[in-house]
């Protein structure tokens, strides 16, 4: 375990060298946008507590340009962030997919014949991604747990109660997340085998063409490529209805999160 991760860590450190500016900007831009999501609430609450149940409307229209430009410095460090770091991650899994490329080429023969041609490139461009996000996950997500959890210290200094509601919410909502991960991936896969299993199919056809128009063999030949498209569309199918039923959980979690809060505040 600890010799993988060694290997894990030092294969990302490897794929970094000349890239760390770039993953350094994009990681300060997404910890400013997540910044600017935490003060955006301050600010909401602020307006409602202090200027309009306060009565103090002079302050309402400095309030909200404030706000207006905490929300323009997230879209614009978001969308930066963003662009920043999947072109460098895309670059790095272009160059990972490109070693890995040259050394198959020099693989003896014995290697082929032991591994399908189908494994191959599956996990020379499939499990190489899933490598990168990995790596981009680490890189990205972890300072924002950061932040994150400096806020949830200010927040349970406010609100104890508040904060513990929030720290239940959060719990289920990674429950959820956690529950789904392993279902979505396991769809995610079968959709990429399946579509390859198509591929092949199609191409294998192509080259054998004249053997079916030899045989008349035609209508065989639709009826199994049509079976093969109806499996992968029926994977599609579930993959996103399952994905989409997840985020239509989290996303009621979260207004029933935002009417407590209201309904929380209103009774103080």
């Amino acid at each position: 375990m600890k010799k993988d991760l060694k290997s894990y860590f030092s294969l990302l450190l490897n794929y970094l060298r000349g890239n760390w500016r770039a993953v350094t900007l994009g990681v300060i831009l997404g910890i400013i946008a997540e910044i600017c999501t935490l003060i955006s609430p301050l600010i909401t609450r602020y307006l409602l507590d202090f200027v309009i149940i306060g009565k103090n409307y002079s302050y309402f229209r400095s309030l909200i340009l404030l706000s207006i430009f905490v929300l323009v410095i997230f879209l614009l460090a978001s969308l930066i962030a963003n662009y920043v770091l999947i072109k460098v991650f895309k670059l790095i899994s272009a160059k990972l997919k490109l070693d890995m490329f040259k050394t198959l080429q020099y693989a003896p023969i014995s290697f082929y014949e032991k591994e399908a041609s189908g494994g191959i490139s599956y996990r020379l461009l499939g499990d190489t991604e899933s490598l990168v996000d990995s790596w981009m996950g680490i890189l990205v997500t972890i300072p924002m747990q950061l932040i994150l959890l400096v806020s949830a210290v200010f927040m349970i200094k406010w609100n104890l109660i508040l904060a513990l509601f929030a720290f239940v919410i959060l719990g289920v909502q990674s429950y959820i997340i956690s529950r789904f991960r392993d279902p979505i991936l396991n769809y995610v896969k079968k959709v990429r085998a399946k579509g390859q299993e198509v591929n092949g199919y199609t191409v294998g056809h192509f080259r054998r063409i004249q053997l079916v128009k030899a045989i008349s063999t035609e209508n065989l030949e639709q009826k199994n490529f049509f079976k093969r498209l109806q499996e992968l569309i029926s994977l599609e199918i579930k993959t996103f209805m399952i994905s989409k039923f997840s985020n239509v959980l989290q996303a009621l979690i979260s207004n029933a999160w935002s009417l407590s809060i209201l309904f929380y505040g209103g009774m103080l």
